[in-house]
């Protein structure tokens, strides 16, 4: 199927999940193994879709992190974060501490954003040091002490 073909085809796989229209389960496989191909929205389609299926699950999405290695790992973190099974002391917040040292701003305000309410001791210096070199993260910085250390930094 032709790149633009399969992209839609993928969005609108997403939608007719949502809807309970198609059951896609028997195409599972083979979206994962086309994941690492796709662009940032397509591939954003495709978790949702995954996500309203039975394969919802961490495990799912971890191997694909050893192949996607650009900026659409946010978005895989994201899924693994919010599937029934997630557990962070299953690696979650190592995978997450790698972010801190991008130098866009975007990738760290997201890496802060997966990490919220998760109560480790690594990751308020690494947050309070990111609101350093991006003084635009201040107010996410003081929203991550709230909303896990339930007090201002």
């Amino acid at each position: 199927m032709p790149g633009e073909l399969r992209d839609i085809a993928i969005k609108d796989l997403r939608f007719a999940c949502r809807d309970s229209v198609v059951n896609i389960e028997d195409y599972i496989h083979s979206l994962l193994i086309m994941m690492p191909e796709l662009d940032d929205e397509t591939l954003s389609s495709a978790v949702f879709a995954i996500q309203e299926t039975e394969y919802n699950k961490y495990d799912t999405f971890l191997p694909l992190l050893e192949i996607i290695t650009d900026d659409r790992q946010q978005t895989l973190l994201w899924a693994m974060s919010k599937a029934p099974d997630f557990n962070e002391s299953r690696g979650f917040v190592e995978l997450i501490l790698l972010l801190f040292t991008s130098s866009k701003m975007e990738t760290v305000r997201k890496a802060i954003l997966l990490l919220c309410e998760i109560k480790d001791n690594r990751i308020p210096p690494l947050v309070d040091e990111a609101a350093t070199r991006f003084p635009e993260l201040t107010i996410l910085r003081e929203n991550y002490y709230l909303r896990t250390w339930g007090h201002k930094p």
